[in-house]
């Protein structure tokens, strides 16, 4: 059986909790009771965590890339091909 997974967000969009941002690399429906996804977000430090809905508090907007991942803190975070890889697109016409 295949479930369609609804989600909120997508893959590259910038996300972020009360303290975390970062950019969803992966969406998986991880939990089959509540039929809820998890993203698994590449936050700017680099490092990666699986998060669900009720955690993410607000969606970024393009502009909040630039700055979120390119002066994070005075100095560029690290970033994985995917993030790049997401980042870019958003430009594309």
């Amino acid at each position: 059986m295949k479930f369609e997974i609804a989600s909120k967000f997508n893959v590259g969009d910038v996300i972020g909790t009360r303290n975390q941002k970062g950019v969803v690399v992966d969406i998986k429906l991880i939990s089959h009771t509540t039929h809820q996804p998890s993203y698994l977000v590449e936050l700017e430090n680099g490092t990666r965590k699986w998060w669900n809905e009720s955690v993410i508090e607000r969606k970024f907007d393009n502009h909040d890339v630039i700055i979120g991942f390119f002066d994070f803190y005075g100095k560029p975070a690290p970033l994985s091909k995917e993030v790049i890889q997401a980042i870019n697109e958003l430009f594309e016409d």
